[in-house]
């Protein structure tokens, strides 16, 4: 098992109305200490996603900050990335599906961090012996920033999750400072997060604001980042 440094995990987003591209997310998110990015666009074409990957890839290696690719493995594997994040739906009917993962990966000298999703207790603990680095377990809270995202678990499923499992627990879904607390009292390794660094005033302040949370209890938070989305 990898030593992963999970804390403030956070996904990009393009968000137009506020004229943020995926690179201005991770740029802001690695300046104000996140622990780990994730790449994720469903809409981008495959030739566009390969070269915005390989943009966050460098960003992220300069700040020594692992890069994880969602869903598209051939690109993450072709240009390096340090991982990916995989549906359960592509591990759970073929328990090989991680060992072949890592094989993409053997001919560049890497051993990626594989990251899965989990609805539930049941899913989870399904997982718990697939192989996976992490799984993010979500969501937590209600959130909009997936269209699809199933009904929210809540903490006390999340604690339960993270008692049973012996596996590092990313969880996700409707995070924000104000709720990070609860986090990481349920025992997870880290929160993903979207909305909480992408819609901010501040993003790096945000992202730093998240950090903090992992690293002092009682510290006054940073309230500059507190302004609200840009106009």
């Amino acid at each position: 098992m990898k030593p992963l440094a999970l804390h403030v995990y956070v996904i990009t987003e393009s968000v137009p109305k506020f004229k943020r591209t995926h690179e201005d997310v991770a740029s802001a998110a690695l300046a104000g200490g996140a622990d780990l990015i994730q790449f994720r666009d469903k809409r981008m074409a495959d030739e566009e996603f390969e070269i915005v990957a390989t943009r966050l890839l460098q960003m992220c290696r300069a700040k020594n900050v692992p890069l994880i690719v969602n869903d598209r493995l051939e690109i993450a594997a072709r240009i390096g990335a340090d991982g990916v994040h995989v549906g359960q739906e592509d591990i759970v009917p073929n328990p090989t599906h991680i060992a072949n993962l890592r094989t993409m990966w053997a001919v560049s000298g890497f051993d990626p961090i594989v990251g899965v999703s989990a609805r539930n207790y049941q899913e989870a603990f399904a997982l718990a012996d697939s192989g996976a680095d992490y799984l993010g377990v979500g969501p937590i809270f209600t959130t909009g920033s997936k269209s699809d995202a199933s009904e929210p678990i809540g903490v006390s499923e999340l604690h339960r999750i993270c008692a049973a499992v012996n596996i590092p627990i990313v969880a996700i879904g409707g995070i924000t400072s104000s709720n990070l607390r609860r986090i990481i009292e349920s025992g997870a390794a880290g929160a993903a997060v979207i909305s909480a660094v992408t819609h901010q005033y501040d993003m790096k302040s945000a992202t730093e604001v998240l950090q903090h949370w992992w690293k002092s209890d009682s510290a006054a938070l940073p309230k500059t980042w507190m302004k609200g989305p840009p106009e």
